[in-house]
Order: C-alpha cells, then sequence, then structure tokens
C-alpha cells in the first residue's frame, strides 16, 4: 500500500486507491486510521473484483461492436 493513500486531514482519515498506475480515487472520509485501513483494503478488493469482471466482458462488446459493424455494412450494400 502506497503511504499517501491515507492521509490525515485535521482529526479526519482520508481514503483513496489506485485504478491503473496513474489515477487516484477518492475512496472515503473516515474517524479513525483502524476505519481508515479497513476502508481502503475492501476497496482495493473491490477494484481488483471489478477488473475481472471488466475484462471478462470486454470480450462480449467486442464482439457485439464487430456485429453492429458487419450489418451497418450489410445494410448499406442492400
Amino acid at each position: 500500500m502506497k503511504d499517501n493513500l491515507i492521509t490525515r486531514r485535521g482529526d479526519r482519515w482520508w481514503v483513496s486507491r489506485m485504478e491503473g498506475t496513474t489515477m487516484k480515487i477518492f475512496v472515503g472520509e473516515y474517524k479513525s486510521y483502524e476505519d481508515a485501513v479497513i476502508a481502503h483494503k475492501v476497496a482495493v478488493k473491490h477494484a481488483q473484483q471489478k477488473s475481472k469482471w471488466n475484462k471478462k466482458h470486454d470480450a462480449k462488446l467486442k464482439a457485439k461492436i464487430n456485429e453492429a459493424i458487419r450489418a451497418s455494412k450489410e445494410k448499406k450494400n442492400i
């Protein structure tokens, strides 16, 4: 975990997570450091699950796009 993903702002802890290598996503604001650590762990796990889901469904999207392109070209040829 990067040190700058849980930061103290006054009496609150701000939590972020990374998406990819460059995008920092704000997760939330928490009253204690312990809550912030838990929130960060859950956010990272959720992001990993979301990434797996996206990869799984990207192939379906590509197939639908290719089908729409093929259908459009067939319609123009009629």
